[in-house]
Formats: C-alpha cells, structure tokens, sequence
C-alpha cells in the first residue's frame, strides 16, 4: 500500500523487497540505466540493499575507484554506486557524493539501517519512529496509509505554517512525523527488540558560509574566472548525462547583467533556448562562443547538446 501510494513519482516500475523485520518498496521513474537500474538494489552478496530518489551526478567518477577497491558492478546505474560507497567507507560515503539524493540503505550484516538526504535537500524524506518500528517516505501519504497511523496535527506546526508560509525542518504537519533534513543522516538499529534512532548533520550550510567568509573576497576577473569555472563543471556534468542543462541568469549579477553559458569542455555543439522579457533567444553554442544576456529581468534558458553527426 505504501508503495502503490506513490505510484505517481515513479511510473515506470514499481518493486518491493522483504526479509525478517524488513521491507522496502520503490517506485521508479526510469533517468539513467533504464535496462538494469532497477530497485530495491543489491551489493555482491545481497547483504546491503538500497532503495535511492535522485541522482549522483559523479558517480562515472566513483565507479573506477570503487571497482580498484574490489568492488564489483553489475549495472551502470548511479544507484549501485551507493551500496558500494557504503561498503567502502560507512557512513562517509555521503560526503563522496555531489547530486540531488535521498537513500535509505539496509546493511544485514552490521545490522543498521541508514538513511540520507542531500546537502540542500532537493529530494525530500519523511520518517516515523515508535519504539517498535521506523517508517519512512518520500511523501507523508506514503505513511499515512499504514494501519494505525496517527494523523495527529502538530499545532505548533500548524502555526509555523500560518506564520512563515513554510514549516521548518525536522517538523511536519503531522505530531509522528518528522523530516530528514538537508545534509543530514540517520542511523537506526535494534536494541533489545526496540529500534533506537541517532541523527546528525553530514553538511552545513552555515559553516560553509562561515568558513567562506573569513576568506578573502573574490572580485573583479578573478570573480568572474571562479564563476565561469562553476558554470562549466555544472553544465558539463549534465550534458555527459544527455540531459538539458537550465541556466536562471538575472539582470546586474555578476557586475554587469550578464550570464555566460558555458559548460563546453566536452567539444560539443549545443542549441541554447531562452526567454527574456524583451522576447526569445535562439543561438547555436559551441566551445569557443560566450553569450551575453543584457535583456532585463530574469533569462530562462535550456542548453541542449546537439546529437553527434
């Protein structure tokens, strides 16, 4: 019932695994290794199983690291990059990961439970906890439809929503319920018969800032190298997906009103589409051109690589 509750989020597939004590469900919406990704997914010997909401944008980058260690693959899924990485290095492996991610891992042999959310919290995570058992979700129905749910409204909540527009994490809606949140994990494991639960936070936005701050401030061309330098590893990790990369560019950022599309290390040509308030934007990009957006307001753009020929 959990998983069919989310049938929207992944309608390609749909799969369940269950052992002793544990199940998990996984609804798939079909992005990389369409063939072989599908999930919950095995290590080797079938002793981690992972079910995964996201991408991990290097895991190419992962893969050949990995399988020097030892580590064996089956699929070309960024999926088994994780159980993987697991094994490798714990409860670590997040901090090896850059992407958009959301995970919940069962290793039998050292008998925890592990769950993760990305550093911004792109994909989102759910989870109940009672003294005898851990639910999670990607969405609150996903919980809502497991007998003796309690749909208690947190009051408190209620008014947090009224006031900001938003409820801050770990709260939800629901009194049981609380939110994963950005950059942060959560181990569980049985103790006695009853299941304990430690959080932590693997990434903080806050330090970042502050340990960004007590260094000196990029300006002028140097600023502007930086920029280009991000750009460019951005896009070029989605275009080696064949994905389109989407560029949001507003006018007087970056000392000029100006966004640079770059991103082109690869060689390819792409097509750049764009929408300004002044009208839409058609060009043909390859390594050697920069475009300047000067239009005011805010530049939507998707960048396409072009088929090879």
């Amino acid at each position: 019932r959990m998983n069919d509750s989310q049938q929207h989020r992944g309608p390609d597939e749909g799969s369940v695994h269950l052992e002793p004590g544990l199940g998990f469900g996984h609804r798939r919406l079909s992005i990389i290794d369409i063939a072989t990704g599908q999930q919950p997914l095995f290590n080797e010997d079938g002793s981690v199983v992972v079910v995964f909401n996201g991408e991990i944008y290097n895991y190419q980058e992962l893969i050949p690291e990995l399988q020097a260690a030892g580590h064996r693959f089956h699929t070309r899924s960024d999926t088994e990059v994780i159980v993987h990485a697991w094994e490798q290095w714990g409860e670590d492996c997040v901090k090896r990961f850059r992407g958009m991610f959301a995970f919940v891992l069962w290793d039998r042999n050292r008998q925890t439970l592990f769950m993760a959310r990305d550093r911004l919290g792109e994909k989102p995570l759910y989870w109940s906890h009672s003294p005898r058992q851990l639910l999670f979700a990607s969405e609150l129905r996903g919980l809502r439809v497991v007998p003796g749910f309690r749909a208690e409204i947190d009051e408190q909540s209620v008014a947090a929503l009224l006031r900001w527009s938003f409820i801050p994490h770990p709260f939800t809606i629901y009194r049981d319920v609380r939110q994963l949140a950005p950059g942060e994990l959560l181990r569980a494991r049985l103790d006695g018969g009853e299941v304990q639960v430690e959080t932590r936070r693997w990434w903080d936005l806050g330090e970042v800032v502050d340990r960004a701050s007590r260094q000196p401030p990029l300006v002028g061309p140097e600023a502007d190298r930086e920029l280009a330098a991000l750009v460019d590893d951005a896009v070029a990790f989605a275009l080696a997906q064949g994905r389109s990369a989407g560029v949001d560019v507003i006018r007087d950022f970056a000392r000029g009103g100006f966004g640079v599309v770059r991103g082109l290390r690869l060689g390819d040509t792409i097509d750049f589409t764009g929408l300004t308030a002044a009208g839409p934007i058609k060009a043909t990009l390859d390594a050697s051109t920069r475009l300047k957006l000067t239009s005011a307001g805010t530049v939507l753009a998707s960048v396409r690589r072009r088929a090879s020929t």
